[in-house]
């Protein structure tokens, strides 16, 4: 897909009956327009309103006029593929895999020549800033550097299996994906140095945030990695299932990422490097984001469909951020029913607390869902003695708007607490668990109320604490942390369509524990966390390792055998 933001029209290539799908941003009707056998891969020059479309059957590239959608057939070779404009000088490049050829498209007078490259040349971007050309040689392990305005060439070594590359204007920066090699090759623009960032596994797919200087690496393991541009430090991060392809809204600092086998969208905020999932068609497979309007297209495969994604900014849904300031937050009640605010400093500590609450000695559960209404803030559920159940919405600054009735006879419920998005579709659920042991999902409905609710399962009544740490194994859904009565932690992850897979023990003796809460990634690493009291008042960080088990403790406080309750 590619998108022209000055018109609004999406375009849409359909390798099955060789035409484009020509949207309307406005409206979201259709036009198609015929182009050649197998079109592959396209491109968009805003400033002359036309798209380019390779055939990779057709040895051509189709031009369209935005227009009047007229097409006019340029021939460029043996099985074109990938695409880039430089929407400054006016020129068109095509990788030819087969032929080791870069075919430079003249946009003017569809006049053509060929720059020779290394071995199977597959993926091209372009530096309009400084006017250079890069194409990945996936077999030669190199980068082909094309001047824009002479057609010379520069070869630039890589690690093993170069693609997907992408470019950083700001820095000049050039990063290369090694699908081969478990690294990023980065490359300086100005003198075509090299340097290297190992990865925790191979990176097969590629984004970058210029604003942010950050980069997303992930791969068809469901394991990916933040790397920051400046430092090179790594934090691996699941992106969701099979991350083929992914786009960065820079201006709400969002990453989407699609996962092809869950039919599904991950999108990640920048800020506090939670997740949400959104459901889309069957078989995404590609992204494009309209930068003006903040829709994001999402191209399934399997189901001849284009899904729009409009996703507001804010933190993700397992996150407890009271104060909208992007680290995870603690609320805790004493003995005298007053409520705290504990902010987290985002690297494991605390900032002053605030009181938040009085008269909170009447609430027999306090839950934190994430955001509950779907207005981006955090959101809290009280249940009082008399089994009402309470909406307190957050309002983004540590304080509350006001309250609001959600449910009546809460008071079956044993267990009540908030996991996120648990049957992803991209709004905060909670479980409840009833007198018998049942545990119950009820899906919230993203504007501060219910959808039907559904069971999720029986004999839960032998666990003594339930909570939702978020997506605490690392492949994008949230999950469930659950004590028995021997003591033992486990882990029941989600599957992120309200149920679960296997279940896991992650932890022995922690019947020590009189309080477990998941606060969501409070260390600031972008692995959710555990916060957990002892019998003599100490709380305890347990550090998620984001694949499901725990870095070495660490003593968050003492003195907290006051609190009634910790959320």
């Amino acid at each position: 897909m590619a998108v022209n933001e000055k018109t609004n029209k999406i375009y849409v290539a359909n390798s099955g009956d060789s035409s484009i799908t020509v949207i309307d941003g406005s409206t979201n009707s259709t036009t198609a327009v015929s182009a050649g056998a197998r079109p592959f891969a396209l491109a968009v020059n805003a400033v002359t309103n036309k798209t380019y479309v390779t055939n990779n059957d057709g040895n051509s590239v189709t031009v369209i006029d935005g227009a009047t959608n007229a097409t006019v057939t340029v021939p460029v070779g043996t099985q074109p593929g990938d695409i880039a404009v430089n929407t400054k000088t006016n020129k068109v490049y095509v990788t030819h895999a087969g032929a080791g050829l870069v075919t430079v498209l003249d946009g003017l007078t569809h006049a053509t020549t060929t720059v020779a490259t290394g071995y199977m040349p597959t993926d091209v971007v372009v530096n309009d800033v400084t006017n250079k050309v890069y194409v990945t040689n996936h077999y030669s392990n190199s980068v082909t550097v094309i001047d824009g305005l002479s057609n010379g060439t520069v070869t630039v070594p890589t690690g093993e299996g170069p693609r997907d590359l992408a470019v950083n204007v700001v820095t000049n920066k050039v990063y290369v994906p090694n699908s081969y090699g478990g690294s990023l090759t980065v490359i300086e623009g100005a003198s075509n140095t090299t340097s290297t960032i190992s990865l925790p596994v191979p990176p097969w797919s590629l984004a970058l945030n210029s604003t942010t200087n950050k980069i997303f690496a992930a791969n068809y393991l469901d394991v990916g990695a933040i790397i920051d541009g400046t430092s090179h430090s790594v934090v691996e991060k699941s992106f969701g299932s099979s991350a083929m392809d992914m786009v960065v809204n820079e201006s709400t600092n969002q990453l989407f990422a699609v996962n092809l086998p869950t039919n599904t969208v991950t999108v990640l905020d920048g800020v506090s490097n939670t997740t949400k999932t959104i459901p889309v068609g069957a078989g995404p497979i590609a992204l494009a984001l309209n930068k003006d309007t903040g829709i994001v297209y999402v191209a399934n495969s399997e189901s001849n469909s284009v899904s729009a994604l409009h996703v507001e900014p804010g933190p993700g849904t397992e996150k407890n951020d009271f104060n909208g300031d992007g680290h995870s937050d603690v609320l805790a009640r004493d003995s005298s029913g007053a409520l705290w605010l504990y902010p987290g400093n985002g690297t494991g500590g605390w900032l002053a607390r605030v009181q938040v609450g009085q008269g909170w000695n009447v609430m027999t559960s306090i839950t934190g869902p994430g955001d509950f209404n779907g207005d981006g803030r955090s959101d809290v559920l009280a249940r009082d003695a008399s089994g009402t159940l309470w909406l307190y919405p957050g309002n983004g600054m540590g304080g509350w708007l006001a309250r609001v009735q959600v449910g009546l006879g809460w008071n079956v419920m044993t267990s009540i607490t908030g996991p996120g998005d648990f049957n992803g579709d991209g709004r905060s659920d909670v479980l409840a668990r009833d007198t018998s042991g049942t545990l119950w999902l009820y899906p919230g409905n993203g504007m501060g109320g219910w959808l039907a609710r559904v069971q999720v399962g029986q004999g839960w009544n032998v666990m003594t604490s339930i909570t939702g740490p978020g997506d605490f194994n690392g492949d994008g859904r949230s999950d469930v942390l659950a004590r028995d009565t021997s003591g033992t932690l486990w882990l029941y992850p989600g599957n992120g369509s309200g149920g679960w897979l296997a279940r896991v023990q992650v932890g022995q003796g922690w019947n020590v524990m009189t309080s477990i809460t998941g606060p969501g990634d409070f260390n600031g690493d972008g692995r959710s966390d555990v916060l957990a009291r002892d019998n003599s008042g100490t709380l305890w960080l347990y550090p998620g390792n984001g694949s499901g088990g725990w870095l070495a403790r660490v003593q968050a406080g003492q003195g907290w055998n006051i609190m009634t309750a910790v959320v």
